[in-house]
């Protein structure tokens, strides 16, 4: 399990700790490894988060917006005359996925201007910020942001392992393994 007296080797600067959701710690322990600061990363699945590095290495705060497919099913489901479509990330971008597929942009754009003055008198994050995402639908909506975002479908894998070798307890050297013959 991931959350609270895991170690995690993050500075986390938020109201409260304990609050912060295992995959938003995952997700920022692999981009310290693999990026250099500062860092937003977007996770694109049921709900998208944002989460902020600064350029001390900080986890400095986050976000969090409906998914793309929580969206598209909310729509379906309210409006009379939208019929309820299966969303392929895989798959072709018909005009309501484009439409969905452009507010999730937006919101990212709203995510991050929002916290763009809090994060920058925080952390002095602005130019040379490097953008990270992952999930199935990160694939889809990357092309329609402004800003380079690196897509690693490895990143929670890759903090998972790093938390769990963060944790593994050390091991005492037996008499024999000091010599070494070679």
């Amino acid at each position: 399990m991931v959350g609270p007296g895991l170690k995690n080797g993050l500075n986390i600067r938020i109201d409260d700790p304990g609050e912060l959701g295992g995959d938003m710690v995952i997700n920022s322990v692999a981009a310290l490894a693999k990026y250099s600061k500062p860092i937003v990363i977007f996770d694109m699945e049921t709900a998208t988060t944002m989460s902020v590095i600064g350029r001390d290495g900080a986890y400095l705060g986050g976000a969090l917006i409906p998914g793309i497919r929580v969206s598209v099913d909310a729509m379906s489901a309210s409006a009379a005359q939208l019929p309820l479509y299966h969303t392929d990330p895989a798959g072709k971008t018909d005009l309501l996925q484009y439409s969905e597929l452009y507010a999730v942009r937006r919101s990212l754009r709203l995510c991050r201007h929002g916290g763009r003055l809090v994060w920058r008198r925080r952390a002095g994050t602005g130019r040379g910020t490097h953008h990270c995402a992952h999930r199935p639908y990160a694939p889809l909506i990357a092309p329609y942001c402004r800003r380079k975002i690196h897509l690693d479908e490895n990143l929670q894998l890759d903090g998972l392992r790093l938390l769990y070798e963060k944790n593994q307890p050390k091991r005492k050297k037996n008499k024999f393994e000091k010599l070494s013959l070679f």
